[in-house]
């Protein structure tokens, strides 16, 4: 049978030499200051999952090997999750109350008179009286929004243009409505 086996078929034996250089080339670390590694190590904190894989009590190489990479990868996405963080938007805004006050009290144009001015512009008014309850999802970049009444009324708007994208009454009850991805209407429902 080793007589049907071509010699380039043979996986290529390394050399002793070339097999150490390569494996300390893969260990050695750049040089990190104090700062980079308390940044690392907050990361790790709050973005890690859990407690440390040890690796040294496997005796199965195999599986060792693959516990090592798995335990780089959560290293490397706990330094994304951390260098995502500049990328979250701001808090969503709230109102504080004073002592016995309820927020559900508020009406509109008193939290739009309090607003600023470009808050206060950007409010709408919408009046569904019939089908109602209604539930609201944003695109992800906030530029359309979408309502469906529990009665069936769906419609799309441009709200920031104050533009009515898409109507439709379908004869069943809503419960929920979501975007799909952040473009109109046709997308919302599946349309493609």
């Amino acid at each position: 049978m080793a007589n049907y086996i071509s010699k380039s078929s043979r996986p290529r034996k390394m050399v002793a030499e070339d097999y150490s250089s390569t494996q300390n080339a893969a260990k050695s670390p750049p040089h990190l200051s104090a700062e980079e590694v308390a940044e690392r190590r907050l990361a790790y904190e709050k973005y890690g999952r859990g407690e440390r894989i040890n690796t040294h009590a496997v005796k199965d190489k195999k599986l060792r090997g693959n516990l090592k990479k798995l335990e780089q990868k959560y290293k490397t996405a706990a330094l994304h999750a951390k260098d995502a963080e500049m990328l979250l938007g701001e808090e969503g805004g709230f109102i504080e109350t004073e002592g016995m006050e309820r927020s559900f009290k508020f009406s509109q144009d008193e939290i739009k008179a309090e607003a600023d001015i470009a808050t206060a512009q950007k409010g709408f008014h919408l009046k569904l009286l019939e089908f109602g309850p209604y539930y609201v999802d944003y695109t992800r970049d906030g530029r359309y929004l979408l309502i469906g009444g529990r009665k069936g009324h769906v419609a799309a708007f441009d709200w920031r243009e104050g533009k009515l994208l898409h109507e439709v009454h379908h004869r069943e009850t809503i419960r929920a409505i979501k975007y799909k991805i952040a473009t109109p209407m046709r997308e919302a429902y599946g349309g493609g």
